[in-house]
């Protein structure tokens, strides 16, 4: 028996007659180096069964050195044979989490053994950790001798949990991807798809959603469209919330278009899946599809003052603090979408999890830090995650790409002829790249061209007339005068 990260390495260490360090092996195969230097002893006893050696040389690092013929019988050998995967804690406690939630009567730590395919001990150890790491989730793991273990918590909590750890194994890509494949999937979509049993709700949810989406023009991304599959699949597969009572506050202005596209796709599902939404499903169903449906805010009517106030002053206060003007309207726009959608989600409970929130803070860590600080500033009683902080600082990200980005149309006034002219506008095209100069004319064909079609005028020589928008530079536009023409462009 040979596991599949054996196998991972054999197959890199065969791919080259090259010596491989251990450092470069164990990046292409996404593992640490520790881990790699533990599975080569069992890997070089493998290797001697065809003959085959493993040369290992100090600061090269190790290679493989037999035969094409031998290299054959190996390959064969791993493709025929069963191969098991050792699966890291992390991921233990994921499938045992997923199969807790997922299930509403007692398991036996036999199952949950199987499913993560390690010992009795090893399982026992991995609830022990859960049970110690289970109020941070505002659960409780019970046990019971002879019926196993059970996850005891709220019902509509539990729900959005498995939901949480469903999107942190799935990303988004990948995701569509799996629903149109019959093809062997990595452990964890697997394990959720097949050993679950999500696949099927997956797709049927995903068949009546996704037509209807595009026949409303429904504006939604393909990670809330992601997250609103997995919610409705979670509450159709549990039957519901239960027999508690809940009272959820749907209180967001819906478009007459909105509210007739929901309440075609609750008759499209309870029809799909033969059931019928109590109360506590239907208002359930409507926050779900409320959270993640694009509500506009056009700059008029129904939208929540309030909000707007706190949005206006996030980005003030962010152009103070990163000093570069950011205000426009997309912003603004943007902002308000994205928080109108959090916020709702916040008062209902569900925290959603950002894939890429310690890439943002990895890249733009500064500007991460001081959205993050006036978002705590301002939104003092919603408790504002990280995760959904992130997402708020790519809005600015996007603002100041926009601004730096963004392309000026120029006139070149220039009072020395052609050969300064070109020399200028060579100096700007390098310097400048967002200018873009269109047009350059002699002062004395200056009141012939239409001047507010231009962001900006430049000029080699001072003008005895009033003229906004403009800027005074030498032909070889020195280094301060290019400091100069940036700031007058970020203002």
């Amino acid at each position: 028996m040979v596991s599949i990260r054996q196998k991972k390495i054999i197959e890199c260490l065969c791919q080259t007659s090259e010596y491989t360090s251990i450092k470069k092996l164990a990046e292409t195969i996404e593992l640490t180096e520790r881990t790699v230097y533990r599975e080569l002893p069992d890997i070089k006893k493998l290797l001697s069964k065809y003959n085959i050696k493993m040369i290992t040389v100090f600061n090269k690092g190790i290679k493989v050195d037999t035969s094409l013929k031998k290299l054959s019988q190996l390959k064969r050998f791993l493709n025929s044979n069963i191969l098991h995967e050792i699966y890291p804690a992390s991921k233990r406690n994921d499938i045992i989490l997923l199969r807790l939630l997922d299930e509403k009567s007692y398991i036996k730590a036999q199952v949950l053994a199987i499913d993560t395919k390690s010992s009795l001990k090893t399982v026992r150890n991995d609830l022990d950790r859960l049970k110690k790491l289970a109020p941070k989730y505002r659960i409780m793991i019970e046990s019971k001798k002879g019926s196993g273990f059970f996850i005891k918590a709220d019902e509509l909590l539990k729900q959005n949990l498995l939901v949480k750890i469903i999107l942190s194994n799935l990303k988004v890509e990948d995701f569509f991807k799996y629903l149109s494949t019959e093809n062997i999937l990595p452990i964890m979509a697997h394990y959720i798809f097949y050993k679950l049993n999500y696949k099927d709700y997956f797709n049927r949810i995903y068949n009546l959603l996704q037509p209807m989406i595009v026949s409303y023009n429904i504006q939604i991304t393909d990670r809330n469209f992601q997250e609103m599959i997995l919610m409705l699949a979670v509450l159709l597969k549990h039957n519901g919330l239960g027999t508690d009572n809940y009272s959820f506050n749907n209180d967001l202005l819906m478009p007459y278009a909105e509210q007739d596209f929901m309440t075609k796709l609750k008759e499209e599902i309870e029809n799909e899946f033969l059931c019928n939404f109590g109360k506590n499903e239907t208002e359930y169903f409507w926050g779900i599809i409320s959270l993640y449906i694009n509500i506009n805010y056009d700059g008029e009517i129904g939208y929540n003052k309030d909000l707007l106030k706190c949005i206006i002053s996030l980005i003030n206060k962010a152009e103070q603090k990163l000093h570069q003007k950011l205000y426009n309207l997309t912003l603004e726009k943007n902002l308000y979408n994205h928080l109108s959608m959090a916020l709702n989600r916040m008062k209902k409970g569900i925290r959603i999890n950002n894939p890429y929130k310690n890439d943002i803070k990895k890249n733009y860590g500064n500007i991460y830090t001081v959205i993050y600080k006036i978002c705590k500033e301002i939104f003092t009683d919603e408790n504002i995650s990280d995760d959904e902080i992130a997402y708020i600082t790519l809005y600015f990200v996007v603002a100041m790409d926009d601004v730096n980005n963004r392309i000026f149309k120029a006139l070149v006034v220039c009072t020395s002829g052609m050969g300064t002219s070109k020399l200028l506008v060579s100096r700007l095209k390098k310097e400048l790249p967002n200018i873009v100069v269109e047009k350059t004319l002699p002062f004395i064909k200056l009141k012939e061209d239409e001047l507010d079609r231009y962001d900006i005028i430049i000029l080699t020589a001072p003008l005895h007339i009033q003229m906004n928008k403009s800027i005074t530079v030498s032909p070889l536009l020195t280094d301060k005068e290019v400091k100069e023409l940036r700031q007058i462009l970020e203002k």
